[in-house]
């Protein structure tokens, strides 16, 4: 094999300010790269794309990267189904995902039986039509308890946050109804398929789109109304002296109550009772 001669480069300098900073009200550190806690600034900017400038042209002369990317793909390049599965004991309808090799997201299929090929069934979601550079991903999704209506909630580039959409499960017209601010979420239908209940910080500085460096704290309960708007959400829970609390909720098999519990030790919080 050719040996490759790769070209010298030089780090780019990361500038030292004298900023210092306090934990705990008596513990003072050097914070020299504060600077760096602005991804939008110019000077983070251009430190970070003077980075990805030297991995690129090291990256290009690597003789055989060609050959790893067309192995790779060959190796991936096969078709996938996923489970399928029946949305309501009130509908005939069955789900599974599919991927015909090398699609950057699965894609969401409606069939009349759980054994049903692609031919045989109905396209209900594809992530590749909607978003063709791949970057928008199905973070998690609820059927109503009749199978009428599928909450789903879309994430863009990699990030928490997300947006939920309201699927029609016959006419596969997305719903009017949309929930903005959505992270660490469940999406708990009401057994009466009027509506769901979800997480929010709506109280959230800045964006939210995950580039934003400040920390979610917080988190609200909510039930939304389908039909309404997201202003008029009913508020179901809020921990203002716990704020890295994340709340889970669930609706009782008979539907009168909804047990809210805290996510990372699922211990009970409180007990509602849905009307």
């Amino acid at each position: 094999m050719t040996k490759v001669k790769f070209p010298t480069f030089s780090y780019p300098k990361a500038r030292q300010s004298d900023a210092k900073e306090t934990f705990h009200h008596k513990h003072e550190i050097d914070n020299k790269f504060d600077w760096m806690e602005n991804p939008d600034s110019n000077e983070t900017i251009k430190f970070c794309n003077d980075q990805n400038q030297i991995t690129d042209d090291f990256l290009k002369l690597y003789p055989r990267r060609e050959f790893l990317k067309t192995t790779f793909e060959k190796a991936n390049n096969y078709e996938k189904y996923g489970t399928p599965s029946r949305n309501s004991e009130e509908t005939n309808h069955f789900y599974f995902w599919h991927n015909s090799g090398l699609q950057n997201q699965f894609v969401f299929y409606q069939a009349d039986k759980d054994n049903a090929t692609v031919a045989e069934s109905r396209e209900f979601l594809n992530l590749n039509t909607m978003d063709p550079e791949g970057t928008t991903s199905l973070l998690s999704s609820k059927f109503s308890p009749n199978g009428q209506l599928w909450a789903y909630a879309l994430s863009k580039s990699g990030s928490d946050w997300t947006t939920v959409h309201f699927k029609n499960t016959n006419s596969f017209e997305d719903d009017p109804d949309k929930l903005e601010r959505v992270k660490y979420s469940c999406l708990e239908w009401s057994k009466d398929n009027a509506g769901v209940f979800y997480n929010s910080y709506p109280d959230q500085e800045g964006k939210v789109d995950g580039t934003e460096t400040t920390k979610a704290a917080s988190q609200r309960l909510y039930y939304h109304k389908m039909g309404t708007d997201q202003s008029q959400d009913i508020l179901i829970a809020e921990y203002p002296d716990e704020p890295e609390w994340m709340l889970e909720a669930e609706v009782s098999t008979c539907g009168l109550y909804l047990w809210a519990s805290e996510k990372a030790v699922n211990e009970p919080i409180n007990t509602f009772t849905v009307r």
